[in-house]
């Protein structure tokens, strides 16, 4: 297959999530067949937000792939024989944490329409701004529960948009606490 760009998560000091693997700008990395979709290979995506739902790593890097490579049947993840990083962007965690909230900010009002009385989502997003501003852990992991059970409340309830505000909120409120546990 022909090389490509993608994008994969490395965690502090440019490291693979599984394995061993140290990467360096510019060096291919190589590894012996067969390759395994999810076990023996090395992985990225397409787009970047696909790379984040596989690790929620430190370091965003473009990388580029060649040789042999694996689809994923859903099509977010592929399995190459050899890859190098092309170029790696500091991502630190409170990174992650404004996007959640951005996110669930624009699905916020949706929410609000379906459920007027039910604060749990915004109340969560307040939370991961709270931790943002001054990261302690309990702010974060109260916010979890009360988006979390948002979240329940709009799957029984069938409501897409509402749903996907309460999971953001989750989500950014998940982030605030889980980092600082």
């Amino acid at each position: 297959m022909k090389k490509t760009q993608r994008w994969k998560y490395l965690r502090a000091g440019m490291k693979s999530d599984h394995g061993d693997c140290t990467w360096v700008v510019g060096e291919w990395q190589s590894l012996e067949k067969p390759l395994v979709q999810c076990g023996h290979g090395y992985h990225c995506s397409a787009r970047i937000i696909d790379a984040m739902d596989y690790v929620r790593g430190e370091v965003l890097a473009q990388v580029e792939g060649r040789g042999e490579c694996l689809v994923d049947p859903g099509g977010d993840k592929e399995c190459w024989e050899e890859m190098r990083i092309l170029a790696a962007y500091h991502w630190p965690h409170g990174e992650w944490v404004r996007l959640a909230v951005f996110a669930a900010g624009l699905v916020l009002p949706s929410w609000e329409a379906r459920y007027p009385t039910d604060h749990r989502p915004r109340q969560a997003i307040e939370a991961a701004n709270a931790w943002l501003a001054a990261p302690t852990g309990e702010g974060g992991r109260a916010a979890i529960l009360a988006a979390w059970a948002a979240s329940l409340a709009a799957i029984e309830a069938g409501n897409t948009a509402a749903w996907a505000a309460s999971y953001a909120a989750c989500y950014a409120a998940w982030a605030a606490g889980s980092w600082t546990a």
